[in-house]
């Protein structure tokens, strides 16, 4: 799944949900609630 390659890429990166979360304007409950499988990445955010 999509949320479980989200944690993976972020991880190997070494940043914290925070970090991406600033790189991507969201907060960091949302980054949670992505990879948790909660809310849907929006495709044009994948992109960044």
């Amino acid at each position: 799944m999509y949320c479980e390659k989200l944690i993976t890429l972020r991880r190997n990166r070494g940043l914290t949900q925070q970090q991406l979360a600033d790189a991507l304007m969201l907060s960091q409950s949302m980054i949670s609630k992505i990879e948790r499988g909660i809310t849907r990445l929006d495709p044009m955010l994948a992109i960044r």
